[in-house]
C-alpha cells in the first residue's frame, strides 16, 4: 500500500501501482494536518515522516487524518494538460525573452 499527495503532474502513479495489485492512495494535501504554530521547515524528508504518521494512524482506524480524492479518468487528464502545457509557455515566455536579451 502506498499514498501520495494530489498533484499536477497527474495520476500516472495509481494507475501503475493499480496494474501492479498495489493500493494507492491520492490524498488531498490541504485536508493534511499541520501545525501552524511554530515555523517550519518544507523538506522532502519532513514530508515523509508526516505522511508516514499519518499513514499509519489511517491504518490503525484513524478516520479524520486525510481525505482521500479520486483522480481523474485518462480523458479528463488529458483534455487538462492541453492548458496546463500552454500556461506553463506562457509563464516561461517572458523568463526567456529576458534571458534572450541579456545574452
Amino acid at each position: 500500500m502506498s499514498c501520495d499527495e494530489a498533484g499536477r503532474e497527474g495520476c500516472w502513479r495509481p494507475r501503475s501501482l493499480g496494474a501492479q495489485g498495489i493500493t494507492h492512495h491520492v490524498i488531498d494535501s490541504a485536508s493534511m494536518e499541520v501545525n501552524r504554530r511554530p515555523r517550519r521547515a518544507k523538506t522532502e524528508r519532513l514530508d515523509v515522516r508526516t505522511r508516514l504518521t499519518l499513514r499509519l494512524r489511517h491504518s490503525a482506524g484513524e478516520q479524520k487524518v486525510w481525505r482521500v480524492v479520486r483522480g481523474p479518468r485518462v480523458d479528463e487528464e488529458d483534455r487538462r494538460q492541453r492548458p496546463r502545457d500552454r500556461q506553463t509557455a506562457q509563464q516561461d515566455r517572458p523568463r526567456v525573452i529576458h534571458r534572450i536579451q541579456g545574452l
